[in-house]
């Protein structure tokens, strides 16, 4: 996800990107020089189209030149969308705009397009365009792409809920590695005897699930490089806390054979456990299993099922609990973030 954008414009005021797009998608254009042939020709293809592009997306010239510049150019060639001063190349050395880092401006024009959904993920990066006349092929590309109905809701837990934040391809990668890896029983954490004291147990009447912890360093990188860019923000902005850690992250299967299923409990209902903050629940495999949907029994009967890559982030005091699966074998990424002032909790206990 973008951090929120503020750039001056073509009158040198300063342009918040979060406060000006809305519930709308966004269309970032790159170009180092407007003025440059090729980039004008470019940025005019949008102009002539915005009043179909408008209902589909925000739009924003990015450049490198100074606001009295882009002005000066805008007075020639007005376009309907606003041109902002990149100067110090924050903004494309973050989205690795090349020809937006030059001290030139290149001769034939380079010009880059980026697309966002309406919560400033990337959706679609395209490098160094040819082709004059881009906009068709971007409004086609917003057009096609799926748009939910609204529904009336009543009565739902306080989750948050992230989409695409694993590709198909790589929730298979982290199948593989629990097939292929090594894997145990699944037991939890009883409190026991006096307060703070606690131990593991297995009881397949509560829990019945095997867990793989994951070690390639691989697959851990890109575990992480994937909740730094596409959950971690969200966090912050939904939950005003700051992840400064996480416990693990495990891969684990609910079986239909074993009875595969997690009884009602909380994550940081024990004194080892009170640092957790927030608990990740990311399917692996939807479509492929049935049963085995996340339920917060305090909030009503409803049960939660992310699709393949998506997640399901909430607050490790809910009670909630994954029912059985009744057919096939259900697969998901476990993880716990915690923060500053939890992570002192967990130093204590070690101590």
């Amino acid at each position: 996800m973008l951090p929120d954008i503020i750039l001056p414009n073509s009158r040198a005021r300063l342009v918040q990107f979060l406060t000006h797009v809305g519930n709308n998608r966004q269309v970032l254009l790159f170009c180092p020089d407007p003025r440059v042939p090729e980039c004008r020709a470019k940025l005019k293809s949008f102009a002539r189209r915005f009043k179909e592009l408008e209902p589909l997306a925000v739009v924003f010239g990015i450049t490198n030149t100074a606001p009295e510049e882009n002005a000066a150019f805008l007075e020639q060639e007005p376009l309907p969308y606003p041109l902002l001063s990149d100067l110090e190349r924050q903004v494309a050395r973050g989205l690795g705009i090349t020809h937006n880092l030059e001290a030139q401006a290149s001769a034939d024009g380079a010009f880059s397009i980026v697309v966002n959904d309406v919560n400033r993920r990337v959706l679609k990066v395209v490098h160094d365009i040819t082709d004059p006349d881009p906009a068709p092929a971007v409004m086609e590309f917003l057009a096609n792409l799926p748009r939910r109905p609204a529904r009336s809701l009543s009565h739902f837990a306080p989750l948050l809920y992230v989409p695409e934040v694993f590709e198909p391809e790589f929730c298979r990668d982290l199948i593989d590695a629990f097939e292929k890896g090594e894997t145990q029983e699944s037991g939890f954490i009883k409190p026991q005897g006096s307060l703070g004291d606690s131990e593991r147990v297995i009881d397949h009447s509560h829990k019945a699930r095997r867990d793989h912890s994951v070690t390639d360093q691989a697959l851990l990188d890109g575990i992480r490089r994937r909740l730094d860019r596409r959950v971690i923000p969200e966090i912050q902005k939904a939950f005003t806390r700051r992840v400064t850690g996480v416990e693990e992250f495990k891969v684990v299967r609910y079986d239909a054979a074993e009875g595969g299923h997690f009884g009602a409990h909380r994550d940081n209902a024990v004194e080892r456990h009170a640092h957790r903050r927030f608990a990740l629940t990311l399917n692996l495999n939807a479509g492929e299993y049935e049963g085995g949907g996340l339920r917060f029994p305090e909030y009503g009967p409803d049960l939660y099922a992310p699709a393949t890559g998506d997640a399901a982030i909430f607050s490790c005091s809910l009670l909630h609990e994954a029912t059985p699966v009744s057919k096939g074998h259900r697969y998901v990424l476990l993880a716990f973030f915690f923060d500053q002032e939890s992570s002192q909790l967990n130093d204590r206990f070690r101590q």
